[in-house]
């Protein structure tokens, strides 16, 4: 039983580095072309080499355009649809900016000036306590707004470093995760140039 398990991490091993694989065995061609042990249509196996490693890379560049396509790559598709057309785009911007403000005011009632001392003193004491009543009101606004623009603050905050690490886990998953295939492709397009110089 251990040793079933022990085969199958192995297999799971091998299949996790089948392109690296494939790099040791091409660089081993490519050495063995190049002393001279092997022979067999030097032409055609660089010719499969280079091709091979061509068509990986063009392949992993089509996957980074779709993978990352909200972002518009400058891909083939892209750049065509971009041709200018003739006809004269004519943009009707029509800005209407509406401000509302709203405000309590506050009318008050002239006292005449033949109105005892008493009555003045009694108007003025109104109009400070509706003042104050007016700058309490607007206090306890501007605490509240305070408030819930602090509380929405840390919501986004939050949000934007959840949204960051989801971001740089897609493209260290998506970049690292195709590094050994990248790397194969690559190298296969080396050998193959390398054989079909040397040999």
């Amino acid at each position: 039983m251990k040793l079933f398990s022990y085969l199958k991490k192995i297999i799971s091993w091998i299949i996790l580095g089948k392109f690296h694989i494939a790099t040791i065995l091409v660089v081993i061609v490519t050495i063995l072309y190049l002393i001279g042990e092997l022979n067999y249509y030097p032409m055609y196996i660089s010719s499969i080499f280079t091709i091979t490693g061509i068509t990986i890379i063009l392949f992993q560049q089509l996957l980074d355009a779709k993978q990352f396509s909200d972002y518009k790559p400058n891909t083939f598709k892209n750049w065509i649809s971009l041709f200018p057309s003739a006809k004269q785009n004519i943009v009707n911007s029509s800005a209407n900016l509406t401000a509302s403000l709203s405000a309590t005011a506050h009318l008050s009632v002239s006292v005449s000036e033949n109105a005892s001392l008493e009555r003045k003193v009694e108007h003025l004491l109104k109009e400070m306590d509706s003042l104050n009543k007016q700058v309490y009101t607007i206090n306890d606004n501007l605490k509240k707004t305070n408030n819930t623009i602090s509380t929405n603050k840390n919501e986004l905050t939050d949000k934007i470093e959840k949204v960051d690490k989801v971001i740089k886990s897609l493209i260290a998953g998506h970049i690292v995760g195709s590094y050994d295939i990248n790397f194969f492709g690559i190298m296969i397009t080396l050998c193959g140039t390398i054989i079909q110089i040397f040999s």
